[in-house]
């Protein structure tokens, strides 16, 4: 597993994250960490439901530049970056509902 991707599932298995916090922390890894990479090495106890808050969160048509996190902020380019690439994702690992 990716360190950094080892240590934010310790962190969060110790109860240092809430669940948006650690998922948002996550998501902050892209671009330098490959969607796919991070889904694949996410422990199987939170595969499932970090896939699914992606949907929930990410498969949608809002702008990059409206997308706010509380917290720091990333810089606007990056932030437009990451959500091109979890779009990508999600549009390649349509969701069963969504399958025709």
């Amino acid at each position: 597993m990716i360190d950094d991707l080892a240590e934010l599932v310790a962190m969060y298995n110790e109860g240092s994250w809430a669940w948006g916090d650690f998922v948002h922390q996550v998501t902050l890894l892209i671009p330098e960490v490959a969607v796919h990479t991070i889904i694949d090495q996410l422990p199987d106890a939170l595969r499932d439901d970090f896939v699914t808050w992606l949907r929930t969160t990410y498969e949608n048509d809002v702008p990059a530049d409206s997308f706010v996190s509380i917290g720091r902020q990333s810089h606007p380019e990056q932030q437009r970056i990451r959500l091109e690439l979890l779009r990508a994702w999600l549009r390649a690992h349509p969701s069963s509902k969504n399958r025709q």
